[in-house]
């Protein structure tokens, strides 16, 4: 077993942390221009689209890839619109599976997703605060 007195410990513990946050955090979506998406959809590669509240930004998917991307349309422009414009016939576009995605207005709703998404770098900072503690604590009894 690894003593915890060992100075070099500390700092292994941290890069695990970032590693853990890195990791846990950068889990994006891949920015795709409209065009890539008009391109994706004229082929049939799209089968669902996630539209934000905002009517602006979606996140899709293509067929036989389990990457999600993201992209940015006009807000003014309604989805099917904007595919019947890049070609789409009404049949092409009924495969698509469109809704819309979004924060809730409830408060407790809000909270509870914000506790949820910070809860890993919460418990790597607690951690470290644990072993710096005890760090601290076995150096004073030393002297």
């Amino acid at each position: 077993m690894v003593s915890l007195r060992k100075f070099w410990f500390y700092p292994l513990i941290a890069l695990l942390a970032i590693a853990v946050v890195l990791t846990i955090f950068g889990q994006g979506h891949a920015e795709t221009t409209l065009e890539d998406f008009k391109a994706f959809a004229r082929e049939g590669q799209v089968t669902t689209v996630r539209l934000s509240r905002n009517d602006r930004d979606f996140e899709y998917r293509v067929r036989f890839n389990d990457e999600t991307y993201e992209s940015s349309k006009d807000p003014a422009i309604p989805m099917q619109e904007l595919l019947s414009g890049a070609g789409l016939t009404d049949a092409a576009i009924g495969r698509i599976d469109i809704y819309y995605t979004g924060a809730s207005n409830n408060p407790v709703a809000i909270v509870i997703r914000l506790v949820i998404n910070f809860l890993p770098l919460i418990a790597v900072a607690a951690l470290i605060a644990f072993f710096v503690r005890r760090s601290v604590r076995s150096r004073r009894n030393r002297a």
